[in-house]
């Protein structure tokens, strides 16, 4: 047998050596996927446990393991059981466009109605949430009011409950962020007029809205060519009486930079506490937020409303006092018991000097992508 050259001898290690280097990265590859595959399992069983955990707390109820599924959507996970791609028709009705949000166990995505060619908001409760029967009748008693979403229709599918809604427009955040998180004091005290308008008529009807904020309200711009403003967020709406408590400390809405004071302090809401709320998305509008979380943040949100309830004139320019008589007025009113929405509007109506309130909102459109700035 001859013996093998030096370069053959080379070409079969380095030959060898290459095999062995792509079987190790294999060994590698396959390690990897199993640790991915393992970590996504503790991460949707350790979701699963705080969902669970939170909705015990606060609900006393287990979600179905087909809604935690959905909850996934947002970062580009599906399921057997649940494919929610775009298009998907639910219900034989409602096609799937995009998810919108998952908050307290509530799944809300955009969806087109093929039967109206409409868009609506479809939310998904777990079909044994008391929250069901509470959000269902707010929509039946306060059907028709303007400002007010129309409830289309309530189904139950794969152990869940889908509640949809009408939904038009932009939220007011969204133009805020636009426009660089400010509006004119004009317009602002236009947008403030109507919030107080739409929350008096669901105030009227034996309901607190408890979640108003820039998101929350909805501008769209109708066929007369004129600006219109909606609240679109009633999940924590609830009766008038008893007044109702606070939901637990951690919820960042109903414990948020536009609650009040007082709610804010654990207090029962009662409806000054709404338009406390139409107050602070008012200074929003102005670019003015003595709430903000990136601000003073050596203090907590309970004592940078205690500073603004001190001195709300000191947060505002000049031209704006009147957003600090409004307040004022509000919480003189809730210190006397003695609250009355026409003493709110009349000072109101006099508030800026040559401008109607119920006068036009100004504002930009471009109805070919939909782009909307309001002056």
């Amino acid at each position: 047998m001859q013996p093998r050259s030096s370069a053959t001898w080379q070409w079969a290690c380095s030959l060898l050596s290459r095999v062995m280097r792509r079987q190790i990265q294999r060994i590698v590859c396959m390690h990897r996927v199993c640790t991915v595959r393992r970590q996504l399992k503790k991460l949707i069983l350790l979701t699963n446990s705080r969902r669970t955990l939170q909705t015990n707390n606060a609900t006393k109820h287990r979600l179905s393991p087909t809604f935690f599924a959905y909850s996934f959507i947002k970062v580009g996970l599906v399921t057997r059981k649940m494919n929610f791609r775009k298009g998907t028709i639910l219900n034989q009705r409602y096609a799937y466009e995009q998810f919108a949000g998952s908050y307290y166990n509530v799944l809300s995505f955009h969806a087109f109605d093929k039967q109206t060619d409409e868009q609506v908001l479809v939310k998904g409760y777990a079909m044994n949430d008391p929250r069901v029967n509470a959000h269902v009748t707010f929509f039946e008693r306060c059907d028709g009011i303007k400002g007010v979403p129309k409830m289309v229709e309530v189904f139950d599918m794969d152990g869940n409950t889908f509640i949809v809604l009408g939904h038009e427009g932009i939220p007011l955040g969204s133009i805020l962020r636009d426009s660089l998180f400010h509006c004119s004091m004009e317009n602002t005290y236009r947008i403030g007029f109507r919030l107080f308008r739409i929350i008096h008529s669901v105030h009227r009807h034996n309901f607190v809205i408890r979640d108003i904020r820039p998101q929350s309200v909805r501008c769209l711009v109708n066929e007369n060519e004129e600006l219109q403003v909606s609240l679109s967020n009633f999940g924590l709406s609830a009766p008038i009486s008893p007044p109702p408590l606070q939901p637990s400390g951690d919820n960042p809405i109903a414990n948020g930079m536009f609650q009040s004071l007082s709610a804010i302090r654990g207090n029962p809401y009662v409806p000054i506490d709404d338009y406390i709320a139409v107050v602070f998305v008012m200074l929003d509008c102005q670019g003015v937020n003595p709430f903000n979380a990136n601000a003073n943040q050596h203090m907590t949100l309970l004592q940078k409303k205690e500073r603004f309830h001190s001195n709300p004139y000191g947060f505002l320019p000049e031209a704006c006092q009147w957003i600090a008589d409004i307040y004022l007025l509000l919480e003189g009113m809730r210190e006397d018991g003695n609250f009355q929405h026409i003493d709110v509007m009349s000072l109101l109506n006099k508030a800026v000097p040559g401008v109607k309130a119920q006068s036009a909102i100004t504002f930009r459109h471009n109805p070919a992508n939909g782009h909307l700035l309001i002056d």
